[in-house]
């Protein structure tokens, strides 16, 4: 096993190819995120490189285009069958042109690689994302991430990477970074902050636009957060230019309810610690200062363990105990002594052994919450994801750091029907492990159906549970345009709830349906998704070919 950071280099050496910077710009519109990052190559060496560069997107991302720029010559590609585009590259290196090859590396990585690129020449990726996000707790997180932490494992069996998409290059490199996020009315009204980065506002007629302050370096991902949007639903709609005549239509609100009729339940919660040597610094103070936190808001009927784990699982407390005045004060007294010293990042055993944990009488435990704190810095995503929605398990995860891996743990969080919370090292931890906790006693069975005055001929699944403040996203289709925002009917704790926005926001690029299609892939079954891959490629070769 191997710690791994990836960049750019030469295939040939291994040798890393100068990053000069990368310029962010991006348009947040109601909910939904367009970024456009370019990124300024040179090779200053004295040879032809042949080069890889494997980069992340931001979690629930989808990949909207790419451009390559080579003094100053733009190119594009199209979307083609993976043998067909390994043979066409190695075809183009031979006969000396530039060829690009884009390929997805894992759920979160994407990798470029660029041939024949000269001595002294200066190359371009440009890259267009989309993002949609979520309100918490009144709170917008945006995270644009600008680093890849090193890795635990092994990138080829376990990350899935091929060898040529193995990348190594210096972290520390100071690579400058520029931002430029325009954010539209009426979430520019919001108390925008950045806890990692010195950031100014520019009021104009429609908003505000958002820059870094000062110069920037990619040491770490850039995070702004929003505040002071409780209650705000948004509604937007956009013509799909892949069934013509069809219109998508997403509807967002957030959840707040008569909490009275939910009283909190005791917890049964297995604590689970990163201990490994990443964990170092910031990141181990963060999570004892989480702990200690945790540790004083228990109840005496809450039931709790507590394990550590790097290269290997360790049992502080091997049992799920009740939590006495004498537990509680042992309970304190661990976490004020968390070290990152137990080696590499083995996650999957550690979860398996956490899932196996026991009550004080040695009696099976089918459900309970796991509290995962962790900068998430792994390779063996699907065996990871694999566990935890097998075991019956919720898990709540707390990313930690100034580069979590956001991805793995927002993907754990959503196949266990748990929750996930992004803290960056200048960030409240009490706040986050507080909304965590509100969600483990609180959390409330809901049925969710969209009404609009246009037939619907799809809706998304309604979500299974939800929490005080949590935001339910719900799509539909339809064959008419859309003339007001649809409604939100929630059914939950004997309630009856209807969510409407004030006005119905026009999508006019056409990412609407991209975002859609995505999420439609990731609920449905084999069949329809092979109905689903046909449209997305539709949509990526207009893109790419445009």
């Amino acid at each position: 096993m191997n710690h791994t950071v990836m960049g750019l280099k030469s295939r040939d050496n291994d040798e890393a190819v100068a990053l000069q910077s990368v310029h962010a710009q991006g348009q947040l519109h109601g909910l939904v995120l367009r970024m456009k990052l370019r990124q300024v190559y040179r090779n200053s060496t004295s040879d032809n490189l042949e080069c890889v560069y494997t980069f992340p997107l931001a979690w629930g991302s989808v990949l909207l285009g790419m451009a390559v720029e080579l003094n100053g010559k733009r190119m594009t590609g199209t979307v083609v069958e993976k043998k067909e585009a390994e043979a066409t590259y190695e075809k183009a290196i031979q006969s000396g042109d530039l060829p690009v090859m884009l390929e997805r590396s894992g759920k979160d990585l994407y990798t470029a690689n660029l041939g024949n690129i000269l001595p002294g020449d200066n190359v371009v990726i440009e890259l267009e994302y989309a993002q949609l996000l979520r309100l918490e707790g009144g709170m917008l997180r945006l995270a644009l991430p600008t680093t890849i932490a090193p890795r635990y494992g092994d990138e080829h069996s376990q990350g899935g990477l091929a060898p040529h998409q193995t990348a190594v290059a210096s972290p520390l490199a100071e690579y400058r970074l520029h931002v430029s996020l325009d954010i539209a009315n009426p979430l520019a009204q919001a108390t925008i902050t950045s806890p990692s980065h010195g950031v100014q506002r520019v009021q104009h007629h429609n908003g505000v636009l958002v820059k870094l302050q000062d110069k920037a370096w990619l040491d770490r991902d850039f995070v702004l957060t929003l505040h002071g949007l409780k209650d705000m639903a948004f509604a937007m709609a956009s013509a799909d230019a892949t069934q013509p005549g069809q219109y998508t239509l997403l509807s967002s609100a957030t959840a707040h309810w008569d909490a009275a009729r939910t009283p909190p339940a005791p917890l049964r919660m297995k604590v689970l610690v990163d201990g490994s040597g990443s964990m170092q610094g910031d990141s181990n103070a963060q999570a004892r200062d989480a702990l200690d936190w945790l540790f004083h808001q228990l109840a005496s009927q809450d039931e709790v363990s507590m394990t550590r784990f790097g290269d290997k699982p360790l049992h502080v407390l091997p049992r799920l105990q009740k939590c006495t005045e004498a537990y509680q004060r042992r309970l304190r007294s661990e976490a004020r002594n968390l070290q990152a010293d137990l080696g590499g990042t083995e996650m999957d055993k550690a979860l398996q052994a956490v899932i196996r944990i026991t009550t004080e009488d040695e009696r099976p435990v089918e459900a309970a919450s796991i509290l995962l704190i962790t900068d998430g810095e792994v390779w063996n995503i699907e065996h990871i994801v694999a566990t935890v929605r097998q075991s019956g398990h919720r898990l709540f995860a707390l990313g930690v750091g100034s580069a979590p891996a956001e991805s793995l743990l927002r993907e754990l969080a959503e196949v266990s029907g748990g929750a996930c919370e992004m803290v960056s090292p200048n960030q409240s931890m009490q706040q986050a492990v507080a909304r965590l906790l509100e969600r483990m006693r609180h959390a409330c069975a809901i049925d969710c159906r969209l009404e609009s005055d246009e037939e619907l001929l799809y809706q998304s699944p309604s979500p299974r549970n939800i929490s005080q403040g949590d935001t339910v996203h719900q799509w539909a289709q339809s064959s008419h345009k859309p003339l007001a925002a649809p409604r939100q009917r929630w059914t939950l704790s004997g309630q009856t709830l209807i969510h409407q926005a004030e006005q119905l926001l026009w999508d006019t690029d056409g990412v609407l349906p991209r975002l859609c299609a995505a999420q439609r892939l990731h609920d449905t079954n084999d069949t329809q998704r092979q109905r689903v891959f046909a449209v997305l490629k539709r949509w990526l070769d207009d893109r790419f070919a445009a």
